[in-house]
């Protein structure tokens, strides 16, 4: 309903404006949602259905992960920016991968929490200017005539740095959202088998709302029978 309306309000402001503004553009963002009409298709799909309400059961305890691992990741950027901030430019340190700001931090750990390259990102950091050319303790001046270009050495604290934000962020908490989400669709499996379902039952709870909206707990007897009557089964009997 509420594509539908926004639809008909951009369809109008479309032809009100001759098609200039942002209203249009959004009008337009908003059409694409139509193609969320299929997911209507779920309720005669019984295996996608479980899917959906895995992702539905999962969703507090996945929200609890994933604000903890973006409480470490921006732990270990802070840390990273002081430890790491002024190395040199290599191979997989460049002007995008780097500690040199709080944002491209958290992008770089991300990035290695997926495992994708972070044993050598951990090596470039921890060379020294015998193995590369850089400069120990460079200070402004030095900085100022190498044309405003860090080349600082990095640093052996890198191996600890790298082994525990592997451990914590890659291992544990990803294995423990793994974890999560196996509960979860047990949960939605047990949910969505046998006589009653899930749906069943919020179609129970829907109908006796109607005949109890104080939610007393207790219909009458010719309401509970109407409510029968009314009920799909298994919880209904459209012969009484």
């Amino acid at each position: 309903m509420i594509v539908v309306i926004a639809t008909d309000i951009g369809i109008l402001l479309l032809f009100t404006t001759n098609g200039s503004g942002g209203f249009s553009t959004a009008a337009t963002v908003v059409r694409a949602f139509r193609i969320m009409r299929i997911v209507r298709l779920v309720r005669s799909q019984a295996n996608i259905k479980i899917i959906l309400d895995t992702l539905v059961n999962i969703i507090p305890q996945i929200t609890n992960f994933i604000a903890l691992m973006f409480l470490l990741l921006f732990i270990y950027a802070a840390l990273g920016i002081n430890m790491f901030g002024g190395v040199l430019e290599q191979d997989f340190i460049t002007d995008k991968n780097n500690f040199k700001s709080i944002g491209t931090a958290i992008i770089l750990l991300f990035r290695c929490s997926t495992g994708e390259d972070w044993n050598k990102v951990m090596h470039e950091l921890s060379r020294n200017d015998q193995q590369i050319d850089c400069i120990n303790d460079q200070d402004y001046e030095i900085f100022a005539a190498n044309n405003n270009v860090v080349r600082g050495c990095g640093s052996t604290f890198s191996y600890v740095y790298f082994l525990t934000f592997t451990i914590i962020i890659a291992w544990l908490i990803m294995n423990l959202s793994v974890a999560a989400v196996i509960e979860g669709l047990e949960n939605a499996q047990l949910q969505n088998s046998g006589v009653v379902e899930g749906d069943d039952v919020n179609a129970l709870i829907d109908a006796w709302m109607e005949y109890d909206p104080k939610a007393t707990g207790w219909i009458d007897v010719l309401d509970f029978i109407c409510l029968v009557i009314e009920l799909p089964p298994p919880f209904g009997s459209p012969e009484l």
